[in-house]
């Protein structure tokens, strides 16, 4: 555990360095100063191993009660700068106290638990590891790729609009866009409580790890479906209430763009599920796929359609990372299947998991799940 916040700080801090440098050389020594402050507080993000040990006990009430916690600290802190009409670099310092107590109440938590001997389950030895930590980055190079290319296929948009159309426009089509986006934390929370079982079950109960996490892709198929029809449906009005009239363009871009977060929720999923088979590679080209599609498809419809073609070219980039990606191989090409049948809701959908659940690559070897088993607990 140690090897991993050592390893993720190192990395943070030579980030941190080449971000100073970028902004000191190309803009000003104020945005200079408030990038300092608020990267400082991004590199408490190598503490959340320490997160994750909640998550693999499903303690999950009291990771959310630390988080909650910290929020109301942090943003009590924001707004007492803005009702004292404070510097806007102390506002800065509220952002980084921000991520510090997200990821630093956890971790003290832990060490608390430690030293009280709460949990006996959990083993802990203090320690840097060279050879552990070179096999862990060995294996992980993919996955860290694949996580710049992401960023890529969710940010390259508002670059190519403003270098291809205008900067005005990138107002307007980012106010849809960080909208459609934001609701994906609510997936990221079902398969953060989701995903541990899951885990555990892949090493000792095969067939209970299929069912698993093919009820959890039903769930976020129907969740981001339903979420995006009610959005579609009241755009104008929720862009109206958070924006006000001079945004009212954007609502047609929500409408479109929403249907993207289908994609980006099913994508929490397999990302998961990705590390778990071992198939980090996938994610990369996957990831690498879907930014590709995005570069070369705004390039070919933004003369012509505007925004409105951004939004339908993102939808398509994040259907191909999040779900298309799976028909590359036949290793991947079985939970594509898989989640078509997971949209099917009852017992139709059911019997047709169950002609795919053992064909998944783990799968191999083991037990067949029996029909009325798997209708029952899907």
């Amino acid at each position: 555990m140690t090897t991993v916040v050592v390893g993720k700080l190192i990395l943070g801090l030579i980030l941190y360095g080449l971000m100073l440098v970028i902004v000191w050389y190309f803009d000003s020594s104020e945005l200079l100063v408030l990038t300092a402050i608020i990267g400082l507080g991004y590199l408490f993000t190598s503490l959340d191993v320490f997160e994750a040990n909640f998550n693999a006990d499903s303690d999950f009430k009291r990771l959310v009660g630390l988080h909650i916690a910290g929020v109301t600290v942090a943003t009590g802190a924001k707004v007492l700068v803005l009702l004292l009409n404070g510097d806007i670099r102390w506002l800065a310092v509220g952002y980084a106290l921000d991520y510090m107590l997200l990821y630093a109440l956890p971790a003290m938590f832990f060490f608390r638990r430690i030293a009280r001997r709460a949990v006996e389950s959990i083993s802990y030895t203090p320690g840097f590891r060279r050879s552990e930590m070179s096999k862990l980055l060995g294996r992980s190079w993919p996955i860290m790729i694949s996580g710049f290319l992401a960023q890529v296929n969710l940010r390259i948009d508002s670059i190519m609009i403003a270098a291809l159309v205008s900067v005005s426009q990138v107002g307007i089509y980012s106010a849809a866009g960080r909208l459609s986006e934001s609701w994906t934390v609510l997936a990221m929370a079902l398969v953060s409580a989701s995903f541990p079982a899951l885990v555990r079950s892949s090493k000792s109960d095969r067939d209970a790890y299929s069912i698993g996490l093919t009820r959890l892709l039903r769930l976020l198929i129907w969740i981001s479906l339903g979420g995006a029809l009610a959005v579609m449906a009241t755009s104008q009005w929720i862009i109206q209430i958070l924006y006000g009239d001079s945004f009212q363009a954007s609502s047609t871009i929500l409408s479109i763009h929403i249907f993207g977060g289908m994609f980006l929720f099913m994508r929490t999923a397999l990302s998961r599920w990705l590390i778990v088979e071992d198939l980090y590679m996938f994610s990369l080209v996957s990831h690498g796929t879907g930014a590709a599609v995005n570069i070369i498809g705004n390039a070919l419809v933004l003369d012509r359609f505007g925004i409105i073609g951004a939004a339908w070219v993102s939808v398509i980039s994040y259907a191909t990372s999040g779900l298309l990606f799976l028909l590359f191989t036949s290793r991947t090409r079985v939970l594509f299947f898989i989640i078509l049948w997971a949209a099917v809701p009852g017992k139709y959908g059911s019997r047709g998991v169950r002609k795919l659940v053992d064909s998944l690559p783990s799968a191999v070897g083991q037990a067949p799940v029996s029909d009325d088993n798997l209708g029952t607990r899907l």
